[in-house]
């Protein structure tokens, strides 16, 4: 079986099957985040168009951000929230209200990014995601 060596400063780490699992599912954690702050930011972009351009009527206004929370593998996460306002009323954000439910790493997920990487088909890992939140694939 081959070693897993990293280099580092000059000096070669051994890492552990375990420590490549937890640095594995800490990099699954930090791109669900990234995934689900790029769908809130879709969404404010749909709701009130480019940032400092002119607003027509029908555009929702941009109103700061408020902390927000999502689940990843079980736990509660928290997150900035853009808030977003029309007619001096808070519009819900649709990619929020269907995180805010379940979690952004269940297991079936889990199981399809492990399963991608390894295999490098990004394109059910990437399928997954967006059946579960309704995200556009790009």
């Amino acid at each position: 079986m081959k070693n897993n060596k990293a280099k580092h400063s000059g000096m070669s780490l051994v890492l552990s099957p375990a420590d490549i699992q937890n640095q594995l599912i800490e990099s699954m954690r930090t791109s669900a985040l990234m995934f689900a702050a790029g769908l809130l930011e879709e969404d404010v972009q749909s709701l009130c168009g480019d940032r400092f351009a002119r607003k027509t009527p029908a555009h929702c206004h941009r109103a700061g951000s408020e902390q927000g929370y999502v689940y990843v593998r079980g736990g509660k996460v928290p997150i900035r929230k853009p808030r977003v306002r029309k007619g001096g009323k808070e519009v819900l954000l649709p990619s929020y209200e269907s995180m805010k439910g379940q979690d952004l790493l269940g297991e079936s997920i889990e199981h399809k990014m492990i399963k991608g990487v390894y295999t490098r088909n990004y394109d059910e890992v990437i399928e997954g995601f967006t059946e579960r939140f309704g995200a556009a694939k790009k």
